[in-house]
């Protein structure tokens, strides 16, 4: 079983992360993978997500001072996360990557580790965040005895979902063809502007009516190359090459 240690924003964004690692590993991994891949219990014994707890499979980026300290008061040891210098520069979210790492280290020196997954919206920072983030990443001054794959939603995760959104509905396609008029372009093919029609939660709800498992199909049903070509200015087709780079090599031969 691979040991998946994953930090994100919200239970959303896990569920996000959850179905796209899942996709990637039924349908580009071995054979042999793809084989045994298709209930819940056939892939918890091939991977499982590690969080704060059983029913939080992720560890929250906004809390990581409170999982040091759990972290501390568990093993009674000191974690201390040196300052980082990034070409001299202050980065956006190179800190919080590079202090996840020091987390996650001392995570795997208590249990196992195979693979770190952080996926933190872009928000504002755009292009400047996946920077920072890279940066953090391949800083040489902290060991990483694991794969890392991180995922920039730009400008959140609402914008994936919108790559992977096709009406099947009369009042579906009524709803987007009411923002195409608003906008003048396709929102699903453009999502990384998902916020020139509004709040992107509320965008999302009023396309899927609030229903979280219609939000779910938007990543469950699109073929891959559907996801990454519509997503690519999102982030999206970057995170799916990173779960390829990253997480596919750990299931080179059965274990």
């Amino acid at each position: 079983m691979t040991v998946l240690v994953t930090f994100c924003e919200a239970s959303a964004d896990f569920r996000a992360i959850e179905i796209l690692v899942d996709r990637v590993l039924r349908e580009e991994g071995p054979d042999w993978l793809a084989d045994n891949y298709d209930t819940m219990k056939e892939r918890e014994a091939f991977r499982t997500f590690k969080g704060e707890s059983g029913d939080r499979p992720f560890y929250d980026v906004h809390d990581v001072p409170r999982h040091f300290a759990k972290l501390e008061k568990d093993t009674g040891k000191k974690v201390l996360v040196p300052h980082a210098s990034f070409d001299g520069r202050r980065l956006p979210k190179a800190m919080q990557v590079y202090t996840i790492l020091y987390l996650a280290r001392a995570l795997s020196k208590i249990e196992r580790v195979d693979a770190l997954l952080i996926v933190v919206d872009m928000d504002k920072h755009g292009a400047g965040g996946r920077e920072g983030m890279d940066k953090a990443r391949s800083a040489t001054f902290v060991s990483k005895p694991f794969r890392i794959a991180i995922g920039c939603p730009n400008p959140n995760r609402e914008a994936w979902i919108l790559a992977g959104f096709v009406p099947t509905r009369p009042e579906e396609r009524k709803a987007l063809d009411e923002l195409r008029k608003k906008l003048a372009f396709s929102l699903p093919d453009e999502p990384h502007r998902i916020r020139e029609a509004g709040d992107p939660h509320k965008v999302i709800e009023q396309l899927t009516n609030d229903d979280p498992t219609r939000e779910d199909r938007c990543l469950e049903e699109p073929p891959l190359e559907t996801l990454a070509t519509r997503g690519k200015d999102a982030g999206l087709a970057d995170f799916l090459n990173e779960l390829r780079r990253e997480i596919l090599p750990l299931y080179s031969r059965p274990a």
